[in-house]
This record gives structure tokens, sequence and C-alpha cells, in this order.
């Protein structure tokens, strides 16, 4: 998937549309409850998330929607979304490595199936 320019408001809402549309080829050459079918369905599900709220916070604040897509642009281009959301999860009060080791457990088991 090409990366567009998340910069503005509308470039965001543009590639976000575009994963969402473009997600939903994919998953139809797919068989569900594959590997790849259920992580599709997660990046469909947070695109259409993310375009709620960047529809919502751009109805409201359109000011504050342009300063938002910047930021979030800066943290993708950087690739410092991963480290954000490790400190964010601790700083809220939950414990992301527990969150690391189901998931490395529950793959380690759909490996040796």
């Amino acid at each position: 998937m090409t990366q567009l320019d998340q910069t503005t408001p509308d470039s965001m809402r543009e590639d976000l549309l575009r994963q969402v549309i473009t997600t939903d080829v994919h998953l139809r050459r797919l068989s569900p409850g594959t590997g790849e079918w259920d992580a599709l369905i997660a990046l469909s599900g947070a695109a259409y998330t993310a375009l709620a709220f960047l529809d919502a916070l751009a109805a409201a604040d359109p000011a504050a929607a342009a300063e938002a897509t910047a930021l979030i642009a800066g943290r993708i281009e950087g690739a410092d979304q991963v480290e954000f959301a490790w400190d964010a999860a601790s700083a809220a009060g939950y414990d992301p490595q527990v969150w690391v080791d189901a998931i490395t457990e529950s793959l380690a088991r759909k490996d040796a199936r």
C-alpha cells in the first residue's frame, strides 16, 4: 500500500478511506480465520475508527484536527508510534508487556499447529 501524505486532515481522510476500501478487496481473496484475514479485519476496523474520530474532530474544531493530523503524521514518519503507545499505555496504568506476552504465546501456539 502506498503511503500518502497524511499531513492534513483531507489527505489523512483520503488515506483512511482508501485503506478501508482496498482492505475489503484483499479480504475477498482470503479465507476467514487466517492470520492475514484477522490482521486485515483489524486494519480495516482501526482505519474506520480513526476516520470517524477525524471527521468528528474536524467538524468540532478544524484547527485541532489539523494540529492532531500533523502530530500523528510526524510520529508515523519518525516510526515512533510504538514507543509512544508503550509510554502512553504505561502512563495510563496498563502493562503493555502483558499484551506482548499474550500475543507472543498465542502466535507460538498457532505456529506449533
